[in-house]
């Protein structure tokens, strides 16, 4: 522990250092301190967060996980740095204090609503998952009423409506309304009007859900429930699927769902599996948390055998290319103390599953759901059941680990020392291995497959996709699209005309209502103007979500940004924005 430490402990203000010693010292729930208190918990959680950041500073440990160490030192009544100093009274005897059930049960009652709103997120995942992933006018809709009334009613009701509403947050918040405004303008230029005011409809709902959950005040606990939600409706969804897939007499798919691909309830296989990318990713994190409830921890390991399957039949390869990626990312600036924990229980059941259903070739094939597939499915589905009920075990068996690495505590120059020399060997191992590999020779080789290559051709094995480099259509896509760019570039031809632009130019006899590119289609649809606020606000609220990556919070950062990081990718090679799930 840094002596300097107790010195600024004593320079702190009484009533931060009471609020530490509540938390940390003592180790009283922040719903209770916030009953003490008469304040929302969240406003307790962002207070003490923003005094361990100042506290990390004025000692010197403000690099990443500074603030974290400083928690870990003050945690637990004999902690030295207290050195004998409080500013709270001793508790009065048991006998004298509102039973600790009681006291829980108001501050329940005080967070219901703040709960609810916070797990709203999931229940639109959830809603839209099982409505076609929103991309038709009705769910979109609905979706949009549903967030404005929140947000009127936040806006009406809150003591401090936008209390979590900063510089970038506002900025990015003002792009995406202008990036709307502009979509529905577009329809006085455009030579179908009407579907502007479809387009806007969808901007209109990212607008909406981010100008709700932007004013929100910052709160570890308040991501980590919205995070909870997200993992929890795409695990739905997803399962939901499998089960389509591996038990179809039990969850049958609708007759107008195409099958040869997994695509139930999303209706688009790529999109189904982006949201096992997602979910994949949201629950490893939880999994790798060394923090927070256990049963999280258990249930998203336990998530992940069923996602992977999931993601492996939707066959998608920019969500299966995507995923490696945004996991490295996540953990590389992240670096969960539970990363341990989270690899051994999610990977060895993942990889026993994923090698069953991919040898499961009665699945891959154009009528999976066939009487003679069913011996097949029914063995990847037990097999995906026991995989996920592994790696809850695993995780229940590995809880205590993760007190003894939160406990852990590396000196900074240390830690920095171990990264620099950690990302030395990664950089010389992958090096070494490309050459032997010749990796560069063979990327040139798939370049060239990539763009001379037109439909991905299967002959019947949906398996054979994930290792065809062909472009499946999407360079004619975008040709087309940069061809009606060329003709308006400053505005674009009109809000949701690509699909007009495409029955006109098209080469090749192929029906497409979008460009396979948000980044293209803006180009096309909106010219310059609708691509520089699209792209802005995106860039904003992803640079926005990096600032935070500090801290004892910066795995959770990290697995936001990695998420967003992900979808910003595979929003160039697909039409995700399409899909609000």
């Amino acid at each position: 522990m840094d002596s300097s430490l107790p010195a600024a402990l004593d320079r702190l203000s009484a009533g931060d250092r009471a609020l530490l010693e509540l938390s940390l010292r003592r180790g009283i729930e922040d719903g209770e301190i916030a009953t003490l208190l008469g304040r929302p918990a969240d406003e307790v959680r962002a207070s003490r967060e923003e005094v361990l950041d100042r506290l990390a500073v004025e000692v010197g440990s403000d690099a990443p996980g500074g603030a974290d160490e400083l928690a870990a030192a003050l945690a637990g009544p004999h902690a030295e740095a207290w050195d004998g100093k409080s500013d709270v009274a001793e508790k009065p005897p048991v006998a004298d204090r509102a039973p600790r059930v009681e006291r829980r049960t108001q501050a329940w009652v005080r967070e219901a609503p703040a709960t609810a709103l916070l797990l709203l997120p999931g229940g639109l995942t959830a809603y839209l998952g099982f409505n076609a992933g929103g991309f038709f006018p009705d769910g979109t809709a609905v979706a949009a009423v549903i967030v404005c009334v929140a947000l009127v009613l936040r806006v009406t009701l809150a003591d401090r409506p936008a209390a979590g509403l900063g510089l970038l947050g506002a900025l990015t918040a003002g792009l995406l309304g202008a990036f709307a405004v502009w979509t529905l303008l577009s329809g006085a230029w455009s030579d179908a009007p009407a579907r502007a005011l479809l387009e806007f409809d969808r901007a209109l709902l990212y607008v909406l859900t981010f100008a709700l959950f932007a004013t929100l005040p910052r709160s570890t606990r308040g991501l980590s429930v919205m995070l909870w939600g997200f993992a929890g409706a795409a695990a739905a969804i997803c399962l939901a699927g499998l089960a389509s897939r591996v038990l179809p007499d039990l969850v049958p798919s609708a007759s107008n769902v195409a099958n040869e691909r997994l695509s139930y309830p999303v209706t688009y296989w790529n999109t189904l599996g982006m949201v096992a990318t997602l979910g994949i990713l949201a629950c490893f994190h939880i999994a790798a948390a060394e923090r927070g409830p256990k049963v999280a921890r258990i249930l998203g390991a336990a998530a992940v055998p069923g996602l992977a399957v999931t993601l492996l039949f939707t066959f998608s390869r920019g969500a299966i290319l995507v995923l490696p990626v945004a996991l490295v990312v996540y953990v590389v600036v992240g670096r969960p103390r539970g990363l341990l924990s989270a690899v051994l229980a999610t990977v060895p059941p993942s990889v026993v599953a994923l090698v069953v259903a991919y040898g499961a070739d009665m699945l891959a094939t154009e009528n999976p759901t066939v009487a003679s597939a069913a011996g097949q499915a029914n063995r990847v589905a037990l097999v995906t059941g026991i995989a996920m009920a592994v790696a809850a075990l695993i995780r229940l068996a590995l809880v205590p680990v993760d007190a003894r690495l939160s406990a852990v505590r590396v000196a900074p120059r240390t830690r920095r020392a171990l990264l620099a020399g950690s990302a030395a060997v990664l950089v010389l191992v992958a090096g070494g291995a490309s050459l032997a590999l010749d990796a560069p020779a063979k990327l040139e080789r798939q370049y060239d497959r990539f763009v001379e290559g037109g439909e991905v051709t299967t002959g019947g094995d949906a398996r054979r996709r994930l290792t065809s480099a062909s472009n499946n259509g999407r360079l004619d896509h975008w040709r087309v699209a940069l061809e009606v760019f060329r003709e308006d570039r400053l505005k674009g031809q009109g809000a949701g005309t690509y699909e007009n632009a495409w029955a006109q130019e098209r080469p090749v006899q192929f029906v497409v209502l979008d460009a396979h590119s948000l980044y293209l289609e803006t180009l096309a649809d909106l010219g310059i103007v609708g691509l520089v606020l699209l792209g802005g606000a995106l860039l904003v609220l992803l640079g926005g979500v990096a600032r935070r990556i500090r801290g004892p919070d910066r795995a959770l950062y990290a697995a936001i940004f990695s998420m967003g990081l992900a979808w910003l990718v595979r929003a160039g090679i697909d039409w995700d924005w399409e899909m609000p799930v």
